[in-house]
């Protein structure tokens, strides 16, 4: 009678017999992690697991906790949205208004000096826009 084959894996140092099935399937995922090793030093990718500390996971390492979550940047997305429809309800000259105080950081003195506008105009116009934009939102 032939003898059957024995099948061993290393563990922990220790040779453990186990089955074929077992040890076939060790193999295969053993051949895995060797190919992915390779085409990730082929690549230039590093495993996460390579940032792990002894106090922190390599995942807590590299996410930021002071970003945004998912769902906040979704409703910042929708906030923006909103506000570049509202903005499309103004006319021209309220919208110039707007940009200049609000996106480019002018003085409504300056914005005055730069376009011979009349400050009060000015003021005007931009607490009209402000007015029409607020209502927008609120809807």
């Amino acid at each position: 009678m032939a003898e059957e084959k024995q099948y061993y894996l290393k563990v922990k140092g220790n040779r453990i017999n186990v089955s074929q099935e077992v040890f076939k399937e060790s193999e295969y995922y053993r051949r895995k992690e060797r190919t992915q090793k390779e085409a990730m030093r082929v690549h230039g990718l590093m495993s996460i697991d390579a940032f792990d500390t002894e106090s922190l996971a390599g995942m807590e390492r590299l996410c930021d906790p002071a970003a945004p979550s998912t769902e906040d940047q979704v409703l910042m997305k929708m906030d923006i949205e909103r506000l570049s429809n509202a903005l499309r309800t103004l006319s021209q000259k309220e919208f110039e208004v707007i940009q200049a105080i609000f996106f480019e950081g002018k003085s409504e003195h300056g914005f005055s000096r730069e376009t011979g506008i009349p400050q009060k105009t000015i003021n005007y116009r931009k607490h009209k826009a402000l007015e029409k934009l607020r209502k927008f939102l609120e809807e």
